[in-house]
């Protein structure tokens, strides 16, 4: 019988010393530990972190916002929004179907109050304006005169010869009145006018509805400074909730359309002012048309929430400002929608960017649209005459143009 194999314990320390050398993996350190640990241990078991679903609405969130908050520059940043290829609905300053109001209410999350906010209606009548009105009045009138006389002389279509006569009556009334004002005031006289700009901005409500503005705005004007904010943001006015809109957005005639969402404010990036200040829309629709079904009021009020909202929304992300990443202080603008005979002027303050819950729990704030509709500016022109010229309406023009900004004034 072969005697057993005897290894000393330097022999089996070299070999193990090896082993450990080839295949380190399969070799385990001695752990020295009492009984006592490993009962107290036994007793309070340690397990891994358990990540959320990645189906989660806190994780979608989470994966959808990281590469937003991630961007330096607002141009990453809008194209982290709109890089991915979805359907949008088509959102128009105007709509004809009732009951749309409170669609554009709800995706805008927008309180409406009649009348002007008081800083407006102080500056209104305050004596600069004043005088400034009574300055411009006989512009104002001498273009109502040369624009009609030169329109209604030519034969054309009759249906759009009044929107004609208001469109130029606009162009040639601002062109005007502007280069007067900026004379005793800077902001005119360092902001940014556009005539015919092409308007667009997306946004999105809920968490899976995202929405695509087309305007196309006669006039806008943007400054150097913001313009102040109409009321304090912890107002009463400015906190509250939206009554919801739970229906199909097809069953009031919006549809939507593949592609990519678009920003363009009516400028490229860094080719002028990011601050709004007053922009112009005209109305689309024959007045005898909507006076015969009594929605006049409806649509006037849908363009001025909706254009007034699309535009800041628009150089809001300019100023790398979104859903996930909310604007510092309230934005706001002064709209004037009008066919050139009736005027509707609107003060729109937005308070956030954050819609809904899903974009981020406990936002109490809304934004807020003042209106006053359907002013005339005069009943008819007749043997070169004006005919029941209302200066009022030139007094609320002055004043919206002469809105000082933020450091003025």
């Amino acid at each position: 019988m072969a005697a057993p194999l005897r290894l000393s314990a330097a022999t089996c320390a070299s070999k193990l010393s090896r082993f450990q050398w080839i295949l380190p993996q399969f070799v385990t350190k001695k752990l020295n530990f009492s009984s006592e640990t490993a009962v107290a241990e036994s007793n309070e078991p340690q397990y891994p972190p358990i990540p959320p679903p990645k189906d989660s609405k806190g994780e979608l969130i989470r994966i959808a916002s990281e590469p937003v908050l991630a961007a330096e520059t607002p141009a990453e940043m809008i194209y982290a929004l709109t890089k991915k290829y979805t359907w949008n609905y088509k959102i128009h300053p105007y709509s004809y179907h009732p009951g749309f109001v409170d669609f554009y209410k709800h995706i805008t999350k927008t309180e409406v109050v009649e009348g002007f906010p008081d800083t407006i209606e102080s500056w209104i009548e305050s004596e600069e304006v004043q005088n400034l009105t009574n300055s411009v009045s006989d512009i104002a009138r001498n273009v109502l005169l040369n624009d009609h006389a030169m329109t209604y002389r030519h034969k054309q279509n009759t249906v759009w010869r009044d929107r004609d006569v208001g469109n130029q009556l606009c162009k040639n009334l601002i062109g005007c009145i502007i280069p007067y004002l900026a004379a005793s005031n800077k902001h005119l006289m360092e902001a940014d006018v556009d005539f015919d700009v092409e308007m667009q901005s997306f946004w999105q409500r809920g968490s899976h509805r995202f929405y695509q503005f087309l305007g196309k705005p006669l006039l806008t004007v943007r400054t150097k400074r913001p313009l102040r904010e109409f009321v304090e943001q912890d107002a009463d006015l400015c906190q509250g909730s939206i009554a919801d809109w739970p229906y199909d957005p097809n069953t009031i005639s919006i549809f939507k359309q593949s592609g990519n969402a678009v920003c363009f404010p009516g400028f490229k990036h860094g080719a002028g002012h990011l601050n709004a200040h007053t922009q112009l829309y005209l109305t689309e629709e024959r007045r005898s048309k909507v006076e015969e079904k009594s929605i006049l009021p409806d649509i006037l009020q849908g363009q001025g929430i909706s254009t007034s909202f699309a535009w800041l929304n628009a150089l809001a992300l300019y100023q790398q400002h979104c859903c996930y990443k909310d604007i510092p202080r309230p934005l706001t603008c002064q709209t004037i929608v009008t066919d050139g005979k009736y005027f509707s002027f609107y003060c729109y303050q937005l308070n956030t960017l954050r819609l809904d819950d899903l974009m981020g729990e406990g936002n109490d704030l809304r934004n807020v649209c003042w209106q006053v509709r359907d002013v005339p500016l005069f009943s008819a022109v007749e043997e070169d005459q004006v005919v029941d010229f209302n200066e009022d309406v030139v007094k609320m023009m002055v004043a919206f143009l002469a809105n000082p900004t933020i450091g003025e004034g």
